[in-house]
């Protein structure tokens, strides 16, 4: 009788320690203010934390594996978690149920956790799944809620303590401001058939909303592609018109008012450049057009003259053609190639640069234009670097304003954009660009002084070399250039020699030295002054006859 009253005060004693477990994470669900009269009424039904009587009477009275059957007859639903359902039944068969708790949760897995947070300390919480969001409530008070169709959220196994321990699992959240992670670890559950289930309510929720998510997105923007010879030159400007058509920019940019009510715009941005004598003639249409450069077939061609002076030695006349071919592609598309070819000054009839003009629609009334620029040399030449470098800043500089004036001449015919074309979608382009903004080729590159001097000092060094060691084994003939057909010729070849030692020489120099170097370099130029002028105007030379005494 002593042993069956023992046996009966120690599962009483452990019948109250489970009650007060069951109180206690009562407490932690509801929060230790809570409503002090239920929780006085469960006192008085003779409750235990915050738990009623009658539902820790069943916990102890009724087995944990009845029927779905048995428990509506007796009052239980599925949602209630029984205090069997935590330890098992008296004869210790049943195990841990997926609810964990002695709390009454809507029918989700859940399961208890601990939350490794970053640079903080851990905290144990529960972790429940259900289907629409992933939650972890803390005890500390941390809270963590995503839904489970969040754009690049995914669930898998990871590890801790520099991957020495792996018995954890991460929510990772992908979005564009980075990636989030949140590190677990399970109490009673393992951990691989925590992050099963996991995935699973995840597939099951983006199926949900795949269909959804589809009749969401917005149908992409019209866009070209990309025009191949553009990709073969230096892309010099770049800019995005809104609310113009091709049509409309090829009126405003290239028609110079034929057959429609746009004013001319060419040839008065040629005269605002300074040039002279600006002559555009119409358009030809038919024919067989080809470009010398790319190879293609335009629709129609036309020829722009002007000439204006250049600063080289002395003033000089240059005169300028260009020759535009284009062609449009409907109101998708229009391309105008020029060649310009110069005249007047030195090794100007050694290159042409060939400058492409591509607007593409983009949406329903935008347009994106392009320019590309390529220096072509037509035969070999000593500086085709230096004629890289000047003639294309000079052709980026007018063609970037031919671009400005171009936008400014469309503003009266820019028509409203179609409602929802302005979207994510137009913030997203890389190659497109704000109004007002120009996109302009790589500019030179410049070195600092001190690595100018040590390359001029290389090479001088190499000139040296060249003169001592090479020079005297090569024939003569083959270092003398071949002599002037002309005196024109001549003296282009003179003044071209003696500006190139200009540049070098006055570099290198300074005060007294420089000044004489000055002076004399001036009076080899007015001596061939004197000398074109005389070549020019046919008088014959004047030759001093020595006679000997």
């Amino acid at each position: 009788m002593e042993k069956d009253d023992d046996k009966k005060k120690r599962l009483h004693y452990g019948t109250n320690i489970l009650h007060d477990v069951v109180g206690a994470l009562a407490k932690l669900k509801h929060g230790d203010s809570g409503d002090a009269d239920a929780d006085q009424r469960h006192k008085d039904d003779g409750g235990v934390g915050g738990v009623p009587k009658s539902r820790l009477s069943r916990a102890t009275s009724e087995p944990s594996n009845i029927s779905s059957s048995q428990k509506e007859m007796k009052g239980i639903t599925d949602d209630e978690i029984t205090v069997d359902d935590l330890v098992g039944s008296s004869g210790g068969k049943n195990n841990v149920m997926e609810s964990q708790t002695g709390i009454i949760f809507h029918k989700s897995y859940a399961f208890a956790a601990v939350y490794w947070r970053h640079r903080a300390l851990p905290e144990n919480g529960q972790f429940r799944v259900s289907k629409t969001t992933i939650e972890f409530e803390g005890i500390v008070g941390a809270r963590i809620m995503l839904p489970l169709d969040t754009p690049g959220l995914k669930v898998e196994k990871a590890s801790r303590m520099g991957g020495l321990v792996k018995d954890a699992f991460q929510v990772v959240v992908n979005s564009q401001e980075g990636e989030t992670t949140y590190l677990f670890t399970t109490v009673l559950k393992k951990r691989g058939e925590v992050v099963d289930k996991i995935q699973a309510a995840l597939g099951a929720a983006k199926e949900g909303h795949v269909s959804k998510d589809r009749t969401k997105q917005k149908a992409p923007l019209f866009r070209m592609p990309a025009e191949p010879k553009l990709q073969q030159m230096t892309i010099i400007g770049k800019q995005k018109i809104k609310g113009i058509s091709i049509n409309d920019y090829y009126e405003v940019a290239w028609s110079e008012g034929e057959n429609c009510n746009k004013k001319q715009i060419y040839a008065p941005f040629l005269t605002s450049c300074g040039k002279n004598d600006v002559k555009v003639t119409p358009w030809e249409m038919g024919g067989e057009i080809v470009g010398d450069w790319c190879g293609e077939k335009y629709t129609q061609q036309r020829y722009v003259t002007f000439n204006f002076m250049k600063q080289t030695i002395g003033q000089t006349l240059v005169e300028v053609k260009h020759t535009q071919r284009c062609r449009r592609l409907g109101n998708d598309r229009c391309i105008v190639q020029m060649t310009l070819e110069m005249k007047g000054f030195p090794y100007s009839d050694c290159f042409v640069v060939e400058v492409r003009h591509v607007a593409s629609r983009v949406g329903e009334s935008d347009i994106i234009v392009e320019i590309g620029m390529s220096v072509r040399f037509l035969k070999s030449c000593l500086f085709e670097g230096k004629i890289k470098t000047n003639t294309g800043a000079e052709t980026t500089k007018a063609q970037l304003e031919l671009l400005r004036q171009t936008v400014e001449a469309c503003k009266p015919f820019v028509k409203e954009a179609t409602p929802g074309e302005d979207g994510e979608e137009d913030d997203e382009m890389d190659e497109s660009v704000a109004a007002g903004d120009n996109v302009v080729g790589r500019s030179p590159i410049i070195l600092p002084e001190a690595v100018v001097a040590v390359v001029r000092m290389i090479l001088m060094v190499l000139l040296t070399l060249f003169g001592t060691y090479v020079k005297p084994f090569i024939q003569p003939e083959l270092l003398n250039p071949l002599p002037p057909s002309s005196v024109d010729e001549a003296l282009q070849d003179v003044r071209t020699r003696l500006d190139l030692l200009e540049n070098v020489t006055l570099k290198s120099v300074s005060g007294k030295s420089k000044q004489v170097i000055s002076r004399e370099l001036k009076s080899i130029k007015q001596a061939l002054d004197r000398i074109e002028d005389v070549s020019n105007s046919g008088k014959p030379s004047i030759t001093v006859h020595e006679t000997s005494t």
